[in-house]
C-alpha cells in the first residue's frame, strides 16, 4: 500500500486501528471528533482500494511486516 500523500493525521488513525482500537477509542485517544476519525478511516479505505477496516489492516500489515519469515525490528 502506498502511503505517500497520506496526511500525518490519517497515518495516526491507521496506527491506532492497527493497535486494535475502536473508532471511538481513537477519537478519545487522539483528541479528535468521532466524525473526523470516521472520515480519515473512509479516506484510508479509498486510498488502499479496499472496502473494510479488516481489509485495510491486512493490507497495511502485508505492506509493513516485511518478507514472510523475517523479523522486523
Amino acid at each position: 500500500m502506498d502511503l505517500i500523500g497520506v496526511t500525518w493525521a490519517k497515518a495516526r488513525v491507521a496506527v491506532q486501528l492497527a493497535r486494535g482500537l475502536s473508532q471511538a477509542e481513537i477519537a478519545q485517544h487522539l483528541h479528535l471528533s468521532i466524525d473526523t476519525v470516521r472520515t480519515h478511516t473512509k479516506r484510508l479505505l479509498v486510498k488502499a482500494g479496499v472496502r473494510s477496516q479488516a481489509a485495510l489492516l491486512a493490507k497495511l500489515f502485508a505492506t509493513f511486516s516485511g518478507p514472510a519469515g523475517s523479523a522486523v525490528d
